[in-house]
C-alpha cells in the first residue's frame, strides 16, 4: 500500500532567492537532479510569486500588517515549505505517464491536497500567506510545492520582572528576567486578535497543537483525502519534527545504505576467484586484441606493475557498488540538498571514468576478465541473500530493477 506524504521545513531569509528560482525553474541548472525542464510546461501553478521570492516575501509580511520583520534573526525560521505527495506507484495507478499531461483524477488529488494545506496553514484559511503553491510534474514523482509566512495574530509574551521604579530586571548575562507568580510558575501574557501580527514558527505550531501539530496534520490528511484515495496514515502518534520530501528520502537512503554497507562487508574476497600477483604478472599482452580499441601495451603493462590482490579485487567491484547505489537512489526519489548534491555527482562522475577505463583493460585480457565474472557472481549471490532479507515491498522493487 502506498502511503501518504505530507512534510514540512522551515527556512531563513537567506534561502528565498535560491529556492525561488528552483520553485519557478527560472535556471536551466538546478540543484535538484530529478528535474527534467523539458516537462516543466506541465507544472501546474495554484499561485505564483509576482516579482520573485524574496519580493513576495516582503509583500506579504507588509499586507499582513506582521511587526517583527526588521528584528528576525539571520538564522531564524522566515518561510515554511510544505510537500504533498505520495509514491510513484499511486500516481501511476491513477494514470500517470511520465511526459503526458496529468489526468483529471490527479488533477483532483492535487486540487484537494492544495485545498487541505491552505486550510491548515493559511492565514484564517486564506492565501494571503502563501508565496507561492506549484504541482511539479517535471520530477521523478508528481508532488504539491508549497511555501508560506508562518503568520499568527495570537501568541503569547513573557511577563517580565521589574523593580519599584518599573524598570525590566535582568540577570548576571544580562538577559531579562520572567516574572514568576507567588507559586514560582513563570507568568505568561496571551496577546490575541492583534491587528499588528508576528512571524513566529514555534506560535504558529504551538497554536494548531504544539508537540502533536505533526500528528493532528497527518491525522486531518488521512481522514480528509488519504482514506478515500486508499493511502496509508503512517507511523500514528509520531511527534517527530516536521521534515521535506528530500529529508524522509535522505533518511531512507542511509537507512539503506547501513544495510548495503552490512551486505559489502560480509562479501567474502575468495582467493580462489582473485588472480594472484604472481599470476597476473605471467599475463603476455598480444598485439591488436580483435574490436577492443584504444587499449594500449603500455596500460596492460601498468595494470601488471600495480597489481596485487587488493587493487584487482576493488575494481573489480567497482561497477557492482556504482550500479548499486544507483538503484537504490532511483527507487527512493532521491533528492538530495545543493551540497550533498554536488559531492555526490563530482563521485559519480569521476567513478565512472575510472569504471569505464578499468572495464576495457579488463576485457581485453582473456584472464582478467574471467576473474571479473567470476567476483561478479559471487558478489550477485550476495546480494540475492540480502535481497531475501528486506522487507516484501522494497524487495519487488528492486527486483524489477535488476
Amino acid at each position: 500500500m502506498s502511503s501518504q506524504v505530507v512534510r514540512v521545513q522551515g527556512f531563513n531569509k537567506g534561502s528565498l532567492s535560491a529556492i525561488g528560482k528552483e520553485v519557478e525553474r527560472e535556471q536551466i541548472q538546478h540543484r535538484n537532479p530529478d528535474i527534467d525542464i523539458k516537462r516543466t510546461h506541465l507544472n501546474e501553478i495554484y499561485k505564483q510569486t509576482k516579482n520573485g521570492m524574496y519580493a513576495e516575501w516582503k509583500d506579504v509580511c507588509s499586507n499582513l500588517n506582521v511587526s517583527n520583520v526588521d528584528k528576525l534573526k539571520k538564522k531564524a525560521i522566515a518561510f515554511e515549505g510544505m510537500v504533498i505527495t505520495s509514491d510513484k506507484d499511486f500516481f501511476e495507478k491513477l494514470g500517470y505517464r511520465s511526459g503526458l499531461p496529468p489526468p483529471e483524477k490527479i488533477k483532483k488529488f492535487f486540487t484537494l491536497a492544495y485545498t487541505f494545506a491552505i486550510q491548515e496553514i493559511g492565514f484564517k484559511g486564506t492565501d494571503t500567506n502563501v508565496l507561492s503553491a506549484v504541482v511539479h510534474y517535471d520530477e521523478t514523482t508528481p508532488h504539491l510545492q508549497l511555501y508560506y509566512v508562518p503568520v499568527v495574530d495570537t501568541w503569547k509574551e513573557k511577563v517580565l520582572q521589574r523593580d519599584k521604579d518599573g524598570k525590566v530586571l535582568k540577570s548576571d548575562s544580562g538577559s531579562p528576567i520572567q516574572a514568576r507568580d507567588d507559586s514560582g510558575k513563570l507568568i505568561w501574557k496571551v496577546i490575541r486578535d492583534s491587528g499588528d501580527r508576528k512571524l513566529s514558527r514555534d506560535s504558529f505550531w504551538k497554536n494548531k497543537g504544539g508537540n502533536t501539530s505533526y500528528t493532528k496534520l497527518q491525522d486531518r490528511f488521512h481522514e480528509q483525502i488519504g482514506k478515500a484515495y486508499n493511502l496509508g496514515r503512517g507511523e500514528k502518534g509520531s511527534t517527530r519534527e516536521h521534515t521535506t520530501k528530500a529529508q524522509w528520502e535522505i533518511e531512507k537512503i542511509e537507512a539503506l545504505k547501513s544495510e548495503k554497507h552490512d551486505l559489502e562487508r560480509q562479501i567474502p574476497i575468495s582467493s580462489s576467484t582473485v588472480l594472484g600477483v604472481h599470476e597476473i604478472a605471467k599475463i603476455e599482452p598480444k598485439q591488436g586484441f580483435g574490436c577492443i580499441k584504444n587499449v594500449t601495451l603500455k596500460e596492460i603493462e601498468h595494470l601488471k606493475a600495480e597489481a596485487t590482490e587488493k587493487i584487482v579485487i576493488e575494481r573489480a567491484f567497482a561497477l557492482q557498488k556504482f550500479e548499486n547505489e544507483s538503484l537504490l537512489k532511483k527507487q527512493l526519489n532521491y533528492q538530495q540538498n545543493e551540497t550533498n548534491h554536488t559531492k555526490i555527482k563530482k563521485e559519480a562522475t569521476l567513478l565512472k571514468k575510472q569504471i569505464a577505463h578499468t572495464e576495457r583493460i579488463i576485457n581485453s585480457t582473456p584472464e582478467l576478465k574471467k576473474m571479473f565474472d567470476t567476483a561478479l557472481e559471487e558478489d550477485m549471490k550476495n546480494k540475492q541473500d540480502w535481497l531475501s532479507k528486506l522487507n516484501p515491498g522494497n524487495q519487488r522493487t528492486i527486483n524489477k530493477k535488476l
